[in-house]
């Protein structure tokens, strides 16, 4: 059922997308989720869309680095990403 699965690789672009266009708020329901999700579940590689539940690979270090990136955000710090972005 890949329908089901979530991908915070592309869920951490869209976070980045709606920052540039300036739908800040939408932007920080995605982040906190996503952070929420690797809290609870651990650095995987996909999440299922309905529960959150984490599967495929366990230590996964795509999600442990764009977790990075979003915890660094949500303290209220830039990010090199930023400056590319001009947010």
């Amino acid at each position: 059922m890949a329908w089901t699965i979530l991908s915070k690789n592309i869920n951490w672009m869209i976070y980045y997308g709606l920052l540039q266009n300036g739908y800040d708020r939408e932007a920080e329901i995605i982040r906190d989720e996503i952070i929420k999700m690797v809290t609870k579940e651990g650095a995987r590689k996909y999440y299922n869309l309905f529960t959150g539940e984490g599967s495929g690979g366990k230590n996964f270090s795509w999600t442990a680095a764009l977790t990075l990136d979003l915890f660094y955000r949500q303290s209220g710090k830039k990010t090199p990403l930023d400056k590319i972005l001009g947010l």
